[in-house]
């Protein structure tokens, strides 16, 4: 099944959980990587949109395991230094 169909099940522009999930798990290779890009995109996404927000504190501090550390402590998750994006996916699923 396609994106657009999905969509079209829903309200317009709305992608919720149920629809992710569908793709996450069918095998076709172009529904897995929607899946990872999407997923990925989420936590990077947030991840920069936290810096952008404090980023001229941490700058200006100078030490990036504090920085880490804040944005952490803000974002109120951590992911493990050597952590590969198919093991965040599959937590995320």
């Amino acid at each position: 099944m396609s994106f657009a169909s999905h969509a079209a099940e829903g309200e317009a522009g709305v992608f919720n959980g149920n629809m992710l999930f569908t793709f996450c798990v069918n095998p076709s290779d172009g529904t897995q990587s929607f899946c990872a890009g999407y997923v990925i995109g989420l936590l990077e996404g947030t991840k920069f949109g936290a810096f952008m927000s404090y980023g001229s504190i941490i700058e200006n501090s100078g030490d990036v395991a504090a920085s880490n550390a804040y944005l952490e402590f803000v974002l109120d998750f951590f992911i493990p230094e050597h952590v590969e994006y198919g093991q965040i996916l599959d937590v995320f699923l």
